[in-house]
């Protein structure tokens, strides 16, 4: 099972990497409005954060996680904001045309 999670949290990686630069070029057409997302990850975190307080109430001492899951979390989140802010800068650079190819296609 933790391999599998594995497989998926590469995967999810991966082609969010892909896919948010493009959607961000095609949505937004490469303005820099698009660095929203780096404010409003926030309200969204703390959202997720109290729903899944309140549905899922650690009630057994043996549900908890280990310490170092705490470090990890920390981690992760503390990481975020700058991998958008990277997603979103691949976003919105410019993209290098050749002379004599149509910038359309």
């Amino acid at each position: 099972m933790n391999a599998l999670t594995l497989v998926y949290c590469v995967a999810g990686f991966i082609l969010s990497g892909w896919g948010v630069p493009k959607l961000v070029r095609y949505w937004l057409n490469g303005r820099k409005a698009s660095f929203f997302a780096l404010i409003l990850w926030i309200p969204y975190f703390m959202m997720l954060v109290y729903i899944t307080a309140a549905w899922f109430p650690i009630t057994n001492p043996a549900d908890k996680p280990s310490p170092v899951t705490g470090l990890i979390a920390i981690a992760g989140l503390a990481l975020y904001p700058f991998y958008l802010a990277i997603l979103h800068l691949f976003g919105i650079a410019s993209i290098s045309v050749e002379p004599g190819e149509d910038p359309v296609t």
